[in-house]
């Protein structure tokens, strides 16, 4: 659909979490239509926030509290900050810590 190629990775995030959070994003078209065209462009389906929500929960299971930063190193993997210290990498894929 034309109006999905026209929109920015940015919208296309910000479409699926407006979906996920009982919004009309623009278009108003179904959520895996936004969520299929951000997998075909970025290799995943993750709206806004997602990826944040994912980490928080993963450190949480592991009993790991403080402030949490993450930066992307690549695809599916985040350099995970907890208190200003270098924590870890975390994958998304795997919810795994991996190094």
């Amino acid at each position: 659909m034309r109006l999905l190629e026209r929109m920015s990775i940015r919208e296309l995030k910000n479409a699926v979490w407006q979906n996920k959070n009982g919004m009309v994003a623009v278009g108003g078209l179904p959520l895996e239509w936004y969520e299929d065209e951000l997998e075909k462009r970025t290799g995943t389906r993750r709206g806004y926030h997602e990826t944040e929500q994912q980490i928080k929960e993963a450190l949480s299971s592991l009993g790991v509290k403080g402030e949490v930063k993450y930066k992307e190193r690549e695809f599916y993997r985040y350099t995970i900050l907890l208190n200003g210290e270098e924590f870890g990498i975390f994958d998304i894929n795997t919810n795994t810590f991996v190094d």
